[in-house]
């Protein structure tokens, strides 16, 4: 794999073969689908020691 340089990073990025061989386009929508649904939830509910009131709460007004 050629070392690609994108304009807007300062440097170049790392060739490793084995990274990009075992990283392919479907992994990485996975990570950063994962990262960006655990950043909603932390905005939406809060902190992580608030998740169980919250969540408790939610459950309320689901149940009407």
């Amino acid at each position: 794999m050629n070392n690609i340089k994108f304009a807007f990073l300062p440097f170049p990025l790392p060739d490793h073969p084995h990274i990009v061989a075992s990283m392919n386009q479907f992994a990485l929508e996975i990570i950063l689908f994962v990262f960006s649904v655990v950043g909603v939830l932390i905005g939406i509910l809060g902190l992580p020691g608030n998740f169980v009131p919250v969540l408790a709460a939610f459950i309320a007004v689901l149940a009407g």
